[in-house]
């Protein structure tokens, strides 16, 4: 029987770094996993705050393989066998869902919101399969302790410590830990042991999900728009489409693998019968223009079903563990957010275990701000939900999350972050405050406009969101940014330092987490 400082369970990408981190700290890490890889996971596209938080993570905890991952250029160029899909912005399209064709030249139906001004400081769509076993292998290098197709069978837990028995096929062990966290999803590990009842966060519906990787999918058609040209190539984003009572993403690879899913709303899934051979089928039936970017495909996986996506632990912590958000609750993956909050968690459990904040074996704060987050985004997705068939109410309720990524991401590169507490500027007052009514209105189906969200976001517009005139095709300019720069509390000057320290070729800037 051994000693642990900590046992962290699950080796996604979320375990794998905390625990690359703790061993950097001197800590003994024991690292459990139920599976093995290579393994697919939900869960692929990023956003500037995400990379930021890499770099973040990178630099604070001297884990130099790991900062290459935080953008399309540097992971490239340090890891060209490791696949990866180039993600330069948001694109959003609304469809009918009753089997009507769409225009894609018609601009009303779209949004499309840019997150970087160039491929080489781009976001990225993660290749689960392929990145989690390479920061699984990273972490070993680190000196954390690794063990597969291992199943924990029992917790004997105390905050002095606790036993653990692991079983690894027929073998059996004891293991004495001081700490545990729990990075297996939702409704996993401890969720299990603790003998917990979920719930579902926010106003979200229990969304069915069905998703899998396909190669031979056509390309969104190029002339979108042909009196202009879009801010970014639409395909190099994470492409949305939109429909009364779901959506599809579609992200591509540079393997040319592509992945493809849905988040369906129960009345929808019914419809579709929902588990059944040919759901899929079913649901392109209803979008013929995305029907045909799929006609000559095949799929490279197994399909992957969840009856219900929306999950929230009622408890979060106890004597002696945690759970990071990734564990704690699953909202949905519009917006991509789910990297975000998990590495924001990630963070918060390494600051707490190094002993870096009060009173580290408390872990009310970080269960309560935890819970904020996840019930805000869901509150937001939620109330996205109800404008799916209408880009007009959609493209406005965005601007909400599109302006407070924005916002904080630009505040923590100028070493500002006591401007934006939270993930959503959950707790800025003054931003809570603003949106509650454009969220009250989308979730009673009242209209609500794009110009309509402008005085209500201006505080924290550091983007040029919120614009009537760029006919929702926002790109990503310089100089929005530093004309902002007196609402983060800085001098012009150092707005321009910032953004050009990212890319001095074309001192441009990013926005959306």
């Amino acid at each position: 029987m051994s000693r642990w400082d900590v046992l962290v369970l699950g080796s996604g990408f979320s375990g794998s770094i905390l625990s690359a981190a703790l061993a950097r700290m001197g800590k003994r890490v024991l690292l459990v996993e139920r599976g093995r890889h290579p393994r697919f996971a939900i869960g692929e596209s990023t956003s500037p705050l995400t990379n930021l938080l890499i770099e973040e993570i990178a630099d604070e905890y001297h884990l130099p393989w790991l900062r290459p991952l935080s953008t399309w250029g540097t992971w490239r160029h340090a890891y060209p066998n490791l696949d990866v899909g180039l993600k330069r912005g948001f694109t959003f399209f609304t469809h009918a869902g009753d089997g009507s064709h769409l225009d894609w030249s018609d601009r009303s139906r779209q949004l499309l919101v840019g997150a970087s001004p160039n491929d080489r400081i781009a976001d990225t769509h993660w290749r689960r399969d392929c990145l989690d076993e390479f920061l699984m292998e990273s972490a070993v290098r680190e000196g954390v302790t690794y063990l597969d197709q291992t199943q924990v069978d029992g917790i004997e837990m105390d905050a002095g410590g606790s036993s653990v028995d692991l079983a690894t096929g027929a073998a059996r062990r004891r293991e004495q830990v001081d700490f545990i966290v729990d990075a297996t999803g939702p409704r996993g590990a401890l969720f299990q042991l603790t003998d917990q009842r979920g719930s579902i966060p926010g106003s979200l519906p229990a969304n069915h999900g069905l998703f899998a990787h396909f190669e031979g999918v056509e390309p969104t058609p190029t002339a979108i728009d042909r009196s202009s040209q879009t801010p970014y190539p639409a395909d190099a984003a994470a492409v949305h489409h939109l429909f009364p009572g779901g959506w599809i993403w579609v992200l591509r690879f540079a393997s040319s693998r592509v992945s493809a899913g849905a988040a369906l709303e129960p009345w929808l899934a019914e419809e579709l019968r929902f588990g059944t051979e040919g759901d899929w089928s079913r649901l392109l039936k209803r979008l013929p223009a995305v029907e045909r970017l799929f006609r000559n495909s095949t799929r490279l996986t197994p399909w992957v079903r969840s009856t219900q996506l929306p999950f929230q632990a009622e408890r979060l912590a106890g004597p002696g563990w945690v759970m990071l958000p990734s564990a704690a609750g699953f909202v949905d993956p519009l917006f991509s957010t789910g990297f975000p909050l998990t590495l924001l968690g990630v963070q918060r459990v390494l600051k707490q275990l190094s002993g870096a904040v009060p009173e580290s074996t408390d872990w009310t704060a970080y269960t309560r701000q935890t819970r904020l987050e996840l019930t805000l985004t869901a509150r937001l997705i939620g109330a996205a939900y109800r404008c799916f068939g209408d880009m007009t109410r959609f493209a406005a309720l965005s601007m909400i999350y599109f302006c407070a990524a924005s916002f904080a991401e630009l505040a923590r590169r100028l070493g500002q972050s006591a401007l934006a507490p939270g993930f959503l500027l959950a707790n800025e007052r003054r931003f809570q405050a603003a949106i509650e009514p454009l969220l009250s209105a989308a979730e009673t189906g009242q209209s609500i406009t794009t110009a309509g969200t402008g005085p209500l976001l201006e505080p924290f517009n550091v983007a040029g969101l919120s614009d009537p005139a760029k006919r929702n095709w926002y790109g990503v300019e310089f100089e929005d940014a530093v004309c902002a720069s007196d609402k983060l509390g800085v001098e012009p000057q150092a707005v321009r330092r910032c953004l050009e320290s990212l890319d001095p070729a074309t001192a441009g800037h990013s926005r959306g987490d």
